[in-house]
């Protein structure tokens, strides 16, 4: 992976994390409502204003406890192309030197290889550039293709929670799974399981 100030370009070449550009906030608040990012995580909101986005782009950006970052697909001459989904990380502990990843990979983009490579770039950069030593996933216990994502991966299931998100139009609550690495095991194992998921998706 490459960085270029607080942008980070995968060993592929095929996608670029960058943050957050305010040109994009309508289709951002596409993304966060469309029904396919709602099936797994009913805590959103079923509708979102432009004006919402961008005023949770500003607040998110003056929070140090969390970072985002836009996903995008590059063009063969290394210009950005797509906007493909959101990632980052969130309740950093520095104390503690931990923090959660969370992905939203765009629905009509599941199932190619996407969320694989942009969950690889910011763990990366999570692990090797700010050294963290633990991070941590949550997903809805009936998300079950990315519980099978994780534990293919080597990520580790830690724990149950019962009832502990509330869907937001539904009020309604639900079980989460949370899963959990640590930077021994991105070190060991992890990030070369899935550098040859990468490499097999574009043949390199």
């Amino acid at each position: 992976m490459s960085e270029s100030g607080n942008t980070l370009t995968s060993f592929s070449g095929h996608l670029q994390l960058a943050p957050p550009d305010p040109a994009l906030d309508e289709i951002v608040a596409i993304h966060r409502t469309h029904p396919g990012t709602l099936k797994h995580l009913r805590v959103l909101p079923d509708k979102m204003t432009v004006e919402e986005v961008r005023a949770q782009r500003e607040k998110r950006a003056a929070d140090n406890t969390r970072k985002d970052f836009y996903a995008f697909t590059l063009k063969d001459d290394g210009s950005r192309n797509e906007f493909i989904g959101i990632t980052g990380i969130f309740r950093i502990d520095a104390d503690q030197n931990n923090c959660e990843i969370g992905i939203l990979v765009a629905p009509e983009k599941h199932g190619g290889g996407y969320g694989t490579e942009m969950l690889y770039c910011v763990m990366q950069w999570v692990f090797e550039e700010k050294n963290f030593h633990r991070a941590t996933f949550e997903t809805a216990v009936d998300n079950i293709p990315m519980q099978k994502w994780l534990e293919k991966t080597g990520i580790r299931l830690e724990a149950e929670r019962k009832e502990a998100w509330r869907g937001i139009s539904t009020g309604e609550y639900e079980d989460v799974k949370g899963y959990a690495i640590l930077e021994w095991e991105w070190r060991d194992r992890i990030k070369a399981n899935l550098e040859t998921r990468i490499r097999a998706r574009w043949g390199l």
